[in-house]
């Protein structure tokens, strides 16, 4: 009986699991994705944060892991970067609605926008800044603050795709029978 109740749950994340890879896909793929005005969205960001949203805490963090290293694998700079702080936004999303905030499109863009502007931040800061260059300001604004807008755009549509996921599978848990 427990394992027909835990089975759902597994079938979602493993579902999870492989959008999370196609999308690491399309956004690693040259010609992929389309870039706005020479920036590029961090399309694993805000898909992050919408499933820590409906998995929460730890699971969300697991996710943010998987997200993460994704970003690493596939980056300029194999530094862990993206690991540590898609760990962080996937438990702290997942814990500020299990705890705090409700479960909405408006929570998901905020908190996406807020995740978004973070790490475009700290990696303009690690990165870009700490290099002392010249244009450290201009590239904030020209690229990195463009990017999270870009990123955060993309909120909508995984929030629609994991919330009806997430329906989806709850509906068929309760009409399946063995």
């Amino acid at each position: 009986m427990k394992n027909r109740d835990k089975m759902p749950t597994y079938i979602r994340r493993a579902v999870l699991a492989v959008i999370i890879l196609i999308t690491a896909m399309a956004q690693i793929t040259k010609g992929g994705f389309p870039s706005l005005f020479g920036t590029r969205a961090l399309l694993l960001l805000p898909l992050t944060v919408v499933i820590s949203m409906f998995e929460r805490g730890f699971a969300g963090m697991i996710f943010g892991i998987y997200a993460g290293l994704l970003c690493d694998l596939f980056s300029s700079s194999h530094d862990g970067f993206y690991i540590i702080v898609f760990t962080a936004i996937g438990f702290i999303c997942g814990t500020l609605i299990t705890y705090q905030l409700r479960n909405n499109i408006v929570t998901a863009m905020l908190l996406s926008s807020l995740s978004s502007l973070c790490v475009t931040s700290l990696y303009w800061f690690f990165f870009v800044l700490t290099k002392k260059t010249d244009m450290a300001l201009y590239l904030y604004v020209r690229y990195y603050l463009l990017s999270a807008l870009y990123t955060t755009a993309f909120t909508p549509v995984y929030y629609l795709i994991v919330m009806k996921l997430s329906e989806k599978i709850k509906a068929e848990h309760s009409t399946f029978t063995f």
